[in-house]
């Protein structure tokens, strides 16, 4: 399966689920519609807020994966520091879970 590459709308309505999915307290078959919910009652304030910090995490993103021999020498010493710290119990729980967000939110976008 090919790898779609999201636009703009698409990469806003799942930076607001993120949003959403980290304050949500219920089950997994409610957050769909608790999300839609959510979503109709934020005021435009909120919502240009949300674009704001949204925009800025998406170039953050572009940006760091940008590749320069800078980065690329920062890495190198940092391996030879031994690397990676390795994650505690509760950063593996939080990284497991999002990333079974991450999975489901793929799921609903190759059904639609």
């Amino acid at each position: 399966m090919r790898k779609q590459k999201l636009s703009t709308h698409n990469m806003f309505e799942n930076y607001l689920k993120d949003v959403h999915a980290e304050n949500y307290i219920g089950t997994d078959d409610g957050m769909p519609d608790a999300f839609y919910h959510w979503l109709s009652n934020l005021d435009i304030d909120e919502l240009i807020e949300y674009g704001d910090k949204a925009m800025g995490s998406m170039t953050a993103k572009s940006l760091g994966s940008i590749k320069s021999e800078k980065k690329a020498e920062s890495s190198r010493l940092n391996g030879q520091k031994g690397g990676r710290p390795k994650l505690s119990a509760l950063d593996t729980n939080v990284r497991n879970r999002y990333e079974h967000k991450q999975q489901r939110d793929r799921g609903v976008q190759e059904i639609i």
